[in-house]
């Protein structure tokens, strides 16, 4: 949290943190059979010393979304056509997902070499790479790959709708921050994570 998300996410975060031993109970969207000792742990007198109660309540996710509800395409917005057109290009299982979610963020080293790999490995990519917050943080890409891979892969610079990615018929893989969500959501998708925690 400190090295990957901005100010304002970490102050949020952390003025909640201070403040949930207030609270009369804590809903989480958690499913217990996945880490049910984690769950365990938090509701101990060492971590939760007031013993507020914790219900974990989830996995959260409209029902469409769970593989092999993913039929009703016209429930998606003009916007979302050019991922699913693109998608539904590609062979079932083929394409890795790769995003890092809206708050970890990749040094340009990373993405250079994240790149690199993807250039060499010719395997089919949606990647939703965010463009940067300031100058300082500039995202190149290796010259040309672009170019080199674009008959391949796809690149979206703005927010794209995860859920309809993952339980897309391409999608084979999904490389993520391992973000909760980003967990859930390929679980209930039933797509295999490849982790890169942030």
């Amino acid at each position: 949290m400190r090295q990957s998300a901005p100010n304002e996410v970490r102050e949020f975060v952390f003025r909640n943190l201070l403040k949930l031993h207030e609270s009369s109970g804590i809903i989480v969207n958690y499913v217990y059979e996945i880490e049910g000792q984690a769950l365990d742990a938090a509701r101990t007198g060492a971590i939760n010393p007031n013993n507020v109660p914790i219900y974990p309540l989830g996995p959260i996710l409209p029902s469409k979304f769970f593989r092999g509800g993913f039929a009703d395409q016209k429930a998606f917005s003009e916007t979302d056509s050019e991922y699913l057109q693109w998608l539904d290009a590609q062979a079932t299982s083929s394409v890795l997902y790769i995003s890092f979610g809206s708050v970890a963020i990749l040094s340009a080293r990373q993405i250079q070499e994240l790149a690199k790999a993807l250039d060499a490995c010719q395997q089919a990519f949606l990647w939703i790479l965010r463009l940067p917050r300031s100058a300082t943080e500039a995202t190149e890409l290796p010259e040309s790959f672009l170019s080199r891979t674009h008959s391949r892969g796809l690149i979206i610079s703005t927010w794209a709708p995860q859920l309809l990615i993952l339980s897309h018929p391409s999608t084979g893989g999904f490389l993520t921050h391992c973000g909760w969500n980003s967990i859930l959501e390929s679980i209930c998708s039933a797509v295999p994570v490849l982790p890169l925690p942030q």
